[in-house]
Parts: C-alpha cells; structure tokens; sequence
C-alpha cells in the first residue's frame, strides 16, 4: 500500500454502516501513525551517530578540546556546519509537516 492508499482508507465512507466502514480507517490511522514513530527514531538514530562520529574523528585528530578550541583551530567549519545543520533541520520539519498533513 502507498501512502495515498492508506490516506484515503482514513477518509470516511459515504455509506451507512458506519461500524465496518470504521475499521479499515483505525487501520489505516495506525499504520500511518507507526509509520511516522518510526521515521522520527530512525532520523533521532541518524543524529546521534553523526554527532558520535564527529566527536571521535575531533578527539582522534586533535585529541580532547573543547568546542570553542576545536572552532578556534578550524574557524571555516564552524559557518559550514551551521549551515548543513540548518537545511537538514529544515528538511526535517518540512517532512514532519508534510506527513502529519497526511495523517
């Protein structure tokens, strides 16, 4: 099934009998709401192992330092990293958005 599939089993249907017309779109609702869990901790997953990843290669390569002293050696990766931060925090909201809207 597709995400439009599983959207319009959610609309409700246009006859009476509302009772088993009811169950494709509880099903349908918890498909969609596991779906969208699941994208949230695989993204949540994603976050942390750059951030593990990137700590490792600082402490491999500089050995430990702070924030500020490992900015201070490296100034231009400071604005690049800021800005990949922000347009993936971007991405992710308007792909939040989107499938809530969905939903």
């Amino acid at each position: 099934m597709t995400m439009r599939t599983l959207t319009a089993l959610t609309m409700p249907s246009n006859d009476g009998d509302t009772e088993s017309s009811s169950v494709p779109q509880v099903h349908a609702l918890n498909i969609l709401s596991a779906l969208y869990r699941d994208t949230r901790r695989t993204l949540c997953r994603l976050c942390q192992r750059a951030c593990k990843l990137l700590s490792w290669v600082s402490l491999l390569l500089c050995g430990p330092m702070t924030g500020r002293e490992f900015f201070t050696l490296f100034p231009a990766l400071y604005p690049f990293l800021l800005s990949q931060l922000q347009e993936a925090a971007a991405s992710v909201n308007r792909s939040t958005h989107s499938e809530i809207s969905l939903v």
